[in-house]
């Protein structure tokens, strides 16, 4: 049996049950299927993955295996721990993969076996205690999302039509109307662009909403640029209170465009509308 294949069953035997060696040093794989512990790690793991995603976008240069050693891999291990035995195989790739790309810095090794951890993410949606919305990020509204939720864990499984632009799911929660929101964030990132990109990626790691001091909170929920035909599944937990979603993509964005400068040029340049500017803004309220 190869080391990789031994060390995928040593964690599977673990999550199922079996009594067996631990498969990283001192990480506890006794299986205790606390799904909602599995739930809050998970969705933390998302966040921090997005974090990464942003920072690498912005040319800095993250030391990726440190980034999945210390923060990812823990989180991967206790959502092994506490996922039910029929996602066994499944939680055991994803810490092999998680291992990997602490060892080596490799994202790519990622996409050796997606769709293990794509499983695991549509358990979880499915399952977790919380609002499951369905939203699709059409040309130019966020389909699917009501106008009042409760309090806890909202999950979105963000899709994209087969026809339509490049798209991004923002989350801010309101401390004023949003029209004095998005006028001072207006202003913001007229002085600097890149100030509230920063700010998300922030939350993100955090795990925490930020206060931009302008009016509103951004939330550590963000699902990162997802093209025609993708699916992206994001969340966390919501306090009572307002939010908005919202894309700041520019018009006719494509994969091309995905590159800093030109998405930053949609919040600078008043010749450019944004997605938000068409429509894909929605306000909610969570009680």
């Amino acid at each position: 049996m190869s080391s990789r294949k031994l060390a995928i069953a040593t964690v599977a035997a673990a999550v199922a049950g079996v009594t067996t060696a631990p498969v990283h040093a001192g990480s506890d794989t006794t299986p205790v299927n606390d799904l909602d512990v599995a739930c809050d790690a998970w969705f933390q793991r998302v966040g921090l993955r997005q974090s990464l995603g942003l920072a690498q976008a912005f040319g800095e240069d993250p030391d990726v295996g440190a980034w999945f050693a210390d923060e990812i891999l823990p989180l991967t291990l206790q959502v092994a721990q506490h996922v039910p035995g029929e996602l066994a195989e499944e939680a055991a790739i994803a810490v092999d993969l998680t291992e990997q790309v602490a060892a080596t810095g490799d994202l790519a090794t990622l996409e050796q076996d997606a769709a293990a951890i794509d499983a695991i993410a549509g358990y979880l949606f499915d399952n977790c205690d919380g609002s499951a919305l369905n939203v699709t990020m059409s040309d130019y509204t966020f389909g699917g999302v009501p106008d009042s939720l409760p309090a806890g864990r909202i999950m979105f499984e963000l899709s994209v039509p087969a026809d339509a632009e490049w798209h991004e799911m923002v989350v801010i929660g309101l401390d004023a109307p949003i029209s004095t929101v998005l006028e001072a964030a207006a202003e913001a990132a007229a002085a600097d662009p890149t100030a509230g990109v920063r700010v998300l990626a922030e939350a993100l790691r955090q795990g925490e909403p930020v206060d931009t001091g302008l009016a509103y909170r951004v939330m550590p929920v963000y699902s990162l640029p997802a093209g025609p035909g993708d699916s992206v599944i994001t969340g966390g937990t919501f306090e009572p209170g307002e939010y908005a979603l919202l894309c700041a993509f520019g018009e006719g964005t494509t994969a091309a465009d995905l590159i800093i400068p030109r998405l930053l040029e949609a919040l600078t340049d008043p010749e450019v509308h944004t997605h938000a500017d068409l429509g894909m803004l929605h306000v909610f309220t969570v009680e």
